[in-house]
């Protein structure tokens, strides 16, 4: 906010001001920057954590009577190796790596790539679309629909998730281990990936299109603010501001010279006038 006691020979016209305001833009610009990263490193940080409790969960499943039982079905092996990869990753992210890989969205595409294959791993190694762990890819779609930026790459992983399930649900199919009935259930999967994946996308943009507007419309209110502080720096008539207490916020050069006040001196009206500081009283305990 502009100071109103500057020096009024130092400073450009109020009309100059008004119209210039490129660092006014640049510092909105700058903030607005600030808010998408700080909330890009909000939605890194918990997707990283879900990415964390997903491996736990898994692995928790060769201890349970149950999931062990299950998997020592399938592939154990794969199993336990798609789990650990994940875990690890997920830890090493929660330091000042993780926030290295939130600032940029190339390495944010290429960790979803790895953690599909990861998935990749964990759902073949626990029976395909057969084992009911293939819903998992709608995290990583999710995921990458709210936080990659542009709508082409955010598709392309929705499209890589779905190849992933039909290709191990055909893969399965090959082998006679499920039945060509499974490949209808692995397309109603990959059309619900898509389907979460652009609907994502629509709420993302639409939020991000409501806070650009937000901080524009604050700009401008800043902007206006600034313009009428200037008109009333430059004004000929003394004009003085004061709050609900009484205290003088803004005084023109005019006003400083007709009280006999400095520049940036700020006074209380009871300094002034006792008389106009009862009746500047009275008038807001009227009007309020």
């Amino acid at each position: 906010m502009l100071d109103c006691y500057s020096n009024p020979m130092n400073s450009k016209l109020p009309i100059q001001e008004f119209i210039k305001i490129d660092t006014a833009e640049e510092a909105d610009s700058r903030k607005q920057d600030g808010l998408a990263h700080l909330a890009m490193r909000r939605l890194f940080v918990i997707y990283n954590a879900c990415r964390t409790l997903l491996a736990i969960v898994l692995l928790s499943l060769l201890i349970i009577a149950d999931g062990s039982e299950l998997i020592s079905q399938l592939d154990r092996n794969m199993f336990i190796a798609g789990t650990t990869l994940l875990l690890l990753s997920a830890l090493l992210l929660v330091g000042p790596l993780g926030r290295v890989v939130s600032e940029s969205q190339t390495q944010i595409f290429g960790l979803l790539l790895f953690d599909i294959t990861v998935i990749a791993l964990v759902v073949g190694a626990a029976g395909g679309i057969l084992g009911g762990l293939s819903v998992l890819y709608l995290v990583i779609v999710f995921a990458a629909a709210a936080m990659i930026r542009e709508r082409i790459l955010a598709t392309v992983i929705a499209a890589i998730a779905v190849l992933a399930v039909l290709m191990d649900t055909a893969w399965m199919v090959g082998r006679s281990e499920a039945t060509l009935n499974m490949l209808l259930a692995a397309g109603l999967l990959g059309s619900l990936l898509f389907a979460l994946s652009l609907l994502v996308q629509v709420m993302t943009s639409r939020l991000a299109q409501a806070e650009a507007d937000a901080v524009d419309a604050k700009a401008k209110v800043e902007a206006l603010q600034r313009l009428n502080e200037q008109i009333i720096v430059h004004m000929e008539t003394g004009i003085l501001l004061a709050d609900s207490t009484g205290t003088a916020i803004c005084i023109n050069d005019a006003a400083q010279t007709l009280l006999g006040l400095s520049a940036g001196e700020r006074v209380h009206l009871l300094n002034i006038s006792a008389d106009l500081a009862n009746q500047y009283q009275e008038w807001c305990e009227k009007n309020t």
